[in-house]
């Protein structure tokens, strides 16, 4: 069983994902965050619980194995830094990036970390 974190919900993507993650056999969503306040509300929703009270938490979490990805393309760069550095796997989902400058960033972050 992989326990999985949602991080964001932009363009509700973040309850898309839990959405198409709920229904996997292999999968336990365990936690989430969003910042915003109306996309916390939905993402919460869409877990039917709590939301973390930040990014930083759920990347701490030792039963985290997996991270979605599906903050606004801007942060995304930082979240794939974050979550390298925290040892999680990453689902990423579109846009992947905001510039290829950040593209570039992921690309090294996820080499580095192997």
């Amino acid at each position: 069983m992989h326990q999985v974190g949602i991080l964001g919900n932009c363009c509700t993507h973040g309850a898309g994902a839990v959405g198409s993650l709920k229904s996997r056999e292999d999968i336990e969503i365990i936690a989430g965050y969003e910042s915003n306040p109306r996309r916390a509300k939905e993402l919460s929703n869409a877990l039917g619980f709590a939301l973390a009270k930040s990014y930083d938490e759920i990347y701490e979490n030792p039963d985290v194995d997996i991270v979605v990805i599906t903050t606004d393309p801007c942060d995304k760069a930082e979240m794939v830094e974050k979550a390298c550095n925290a040892r999680k796997h990453i689902f990423l989902n579109k846009p992947f990036c905001h510039t290829l400058a950040d593209a570039s960033r992921m690309v090294k972050a996820v080499e580095e970390s192997g």
